[in-house]
């Protein structure tokens, strides 16, 4: 049953990307990927400054803007490869696409660091859950259905290291 709810939540992520890849402009994708980008970066530093009680670390910038610049690395070459093979739809869609699944672990890794900063908003908990499909075990639990594997406890192991 586990893995039954793991593949749903796995198609309904991949079509909600797929949709939006495929009907928003490639402008407003990198641009979202850019916003992401600045967010995630001023996030990650409060939580590490609050929680990890960590200063200044320019390490951990070096490498987030060497990721981000390798995401426009691959968009650019995913890009500039399709329109060689005179695949015109593609060579906008397949970026996008892309674009759209950074932009989503972005979110993503931005409310689990927002979580950690203010672990008693319900707010913040309840979109890192609806963002990570996590809904779907909140429901089960309500009727009483506890899927193995997937306990507070080890979800919250998760989310320190």
């Amino acid at each position: 049953m586990e893995n039954t709810i793991n593949r749903i939540s796995d198609i309904v992520k991949i079509g909600w990307i797929i949709l939006v890849s495929v009907f928003a402009p490639i402008g407003a994708s990198i641009y979202t990927m850019s916003v992401f980008f600045v967010i995630n970066f001023f996030v990650g530093f409060q939580t590490d400054r609050i929680v990890n009680n960590a200063g200044f670390n320019l390490d951990k910038i070096k490498n987030g803007s060497m990721l981000f610049m390798l995401y426009f690395a691959i968009l650019f070459i995913i890009n500039v490869s399709m329109d060689l093979y005179g695949e015109d739809r593609l060579a906008l869609t397949i970026p996008k696409f892309f674009t759209w699944i950074a932009c989503y672990w972005y979110l993503v890794n931005i409310f689990r660091n927002a979580k950690l900063v203010f672990p008693e908003s319900e707010g913040l908990i309840f979109m890192y859950n609806v963002l990570t499909i996590q809904v779907l075990d909140m429901i089960f639990a309500r009727f009483g259905i506890k899927l193995k594997g997937n306990t507070d406890e080890e979800s919250e192991e998760e989310d320190h290291k």
